[in-house]
């Protein structure tokens, strides 16, 4: 419930093997957590089995959490046939069901994203539970370079934004995706951004990059404009000098570098 967990690491194979689901979650460090922090937290095993299924959080179910400085290896499957709006497997975090606020900073995902109805590579699904929820996601200064593949919707960042709630807001901001997306319907931002007229829906992005088309699957951008630029150029010293750039004075983002691999991440 209420609790900050700090440099924790999983290495071991994480399997859900039931079929009594409920809203639960399985995550490489936490399952479902309802507010407070998850920092400086590593999953390298392999993850299988709920609809809400995060390389380091399963679900994320109320009130404000603050998900810092993690990283996700492992390969993250969702192999059960539950259609449930709420369903998503995501790298970072399976589903965003929160009532509040939900920040993911300076974290990124290599491992693989297999599922069913909503993949993403930082998040699956964000959606709420009611339509008397209000949702604040943040994915700030993050980035995902492991493959999404999805039997629904796939985003390079986020699958499927939903609108089960009165107020959905979605802020992506100098974040880019070199993962590969294959889905039924596909963004290498974001899969799916769904509207209903119940729900006060906005998607914003800033400073964020994609290197193949398209970048929304379905649905409309509400303020902002991914850029595209191919492999090679967010491979490149000149990508990582943009970055930094876009940092300005917010202190609690994390400088970058060049990986030995040649993506950019983060410095310290």
């Amino acid at each position: 419930s209420s609790a900050t967990i700090k440099n924790c690491k999983n290495y071991g194979t994480i399997e859900v093997t039931g079929n009594d689901y409920g809203y639960s979650g399985v995550g490489g460090i936490v399952g479902c957590q309802k507010n407070k922090q998850i920092s400086l937290c590593e999953n390298y095993g392999k993850i299988i089995g709920a609809p809400r299924a995060g390389g380091i959080l399963g679900c994320a179910t109320s009130q404000e959490i603050y998900i810092s400085s993690c990283i996700n290896e492992g390969d993250v499957i969702n192999n059960k046939n539950w259609a449930n709006y709420a369903t998503g497997t995501g790298g970072i975090l399976g589903a965003q069901e929160s009532v509040g606020k939900l920040s993911i900073i300076n974290s990124y995902n290599k491992g693989s994203i297999t599922g069913k109805l909503n993949e993403g590579g930082i998040i699956g699904v964000v959606s709420g539970t009611s339509w008397g929820t209000n949702l604040s996601t943040n994915i700030i200064n993050c980035y995902n370079i492991g493959k999404v593949y999805s039997e629904g919707t796939a985003g390079g960042i986020v699958g499927r934004q939903d609108t089960v709630s009165a107020q959905n807001y979605l802020y992506i901001e100098n974040t880019y995706n070199l993962g590969t997306t294959v889905g039924k319907q596909v963004g290498n931002v974001i899969g799916r951004i769904y509207t209903d007229s119940r729900t006060e829906v906005k998607t914003e992005v800033n400073n964020v990059y994609y290197s193949l088309n398209p970048s929304i699957g379905v649905g409309t951008l509400t303020s902002g404009e991914a850029t595209l630029k191919s492999e090679s150029e967010i491979k490149s010293q000149t990508f990582v000098d943009l970055l930094n750039s876009n940092i300005g004075t917010n202190t609690e983002w994390k400088r970058w570098k060049l990986g030995t691999n040649g993506y950019p991440t983060f410095s310290d």
